[in-house]
């Protein structure tokens, strides 16, 4: 529909445009939301604010950071407190010294059902009209555990953002034709290929700035302010 406010704006009159064709300066205002779990304590807020502005001072993270957002999808980033698996636990009745622990610096979680006539698992979203009630894509970050594992938090998101979160919304936002699934639904993730990916984006990230800097951070901020419902 020709606005009032697209026809202020001429390069907003061609509704195939993105961003005035400028998005190395600007991201879409009116997509879905990335925004920070909520009741997250302000030391929580500035660990993931700064990490997140570090890995926005790169390509590859700014590019995944801006491509959630613009999402019809909502995805929430937050803090917590995340597993230690032992690997080789000690049977009943032995003693066991040392052994292998499997610790997870990042994780990223969706809500799940299953289809009652094929019986197949799926994957579901909140975020476009008709689906606001479902809830979003989560992503958790354990700082003791990135820190445990020896891994630059910023890195770890990349992990969970670039690769499980933006593998999700690639499936999530297919062409819905009617027939073959209902929008919401996120079929066709196969596990070991998207944790591939996965680890893929976040060697490919590249050197990351040991600090955020103050315009970063402000570019952030601005990415992680909730939308109006209305928009």
């Amino acid at each position: 529909m020709i606005k009032k406010d697209r026809l202020l704006d001429r390069q907003r009159i061609n509704l195939y445009s993105y961003v005035r064709n400028d998005p190395l300066k600007y991201i879409d205002p009116t997509g879905a939301d990335l925004v920070l779990a909520a009741n997250l304590k302000a030391k929580q807020r500035e660990f993931i604010v700064n990490n997140l502005a570090r890995l926005y001072m790169t390509e590859k993270g700014r590019a995944a950071l801006e491509r959630a957002d613009r999402s019809p999808y909502n995805v929430v980033v937050g803090r917590g407190t995340l597993e230690r698996t032992e690997i080789n636990p000690a049977r009943l009745g032995e003693f066991k010294i040392g052994g292998t622990v499997h610790v997870v610096g990042g994780i990223t979680t969706y809500d799940t059902a299953t289809d009652t006539k094929t019986k197949e698992k799926y994957l579901m979203a909140g975020g476009p009209p008709g689906l606001d009630a479902l809830n979003p894509i989560r992503v958790a970050i354990d700082k003791d555990n990135s820190s445990d594992m020896g891994k630059d938090p910023a890195r770890v998101l990349q992990h969970e953002i670039a690769g499980h979160v933006n593998s999700a919304l690639d499936l999530a936002e297919r062409p819905y034709s009617g027939t073959d699934y209902p929008e919401g639904r996120i079929t066709g993730l196969d596990p070991k290929k998207d944790e591939e990916n996965a680890q893929r984006v976040e060697k490919e990230l590249g050197k990351l700035p040991d600090k955020p800097s103050p315009e970063a951070i402000k570019a952030v901020e601005e990415l992680l302010k909730p939308r109006k419902k209305d928009q």
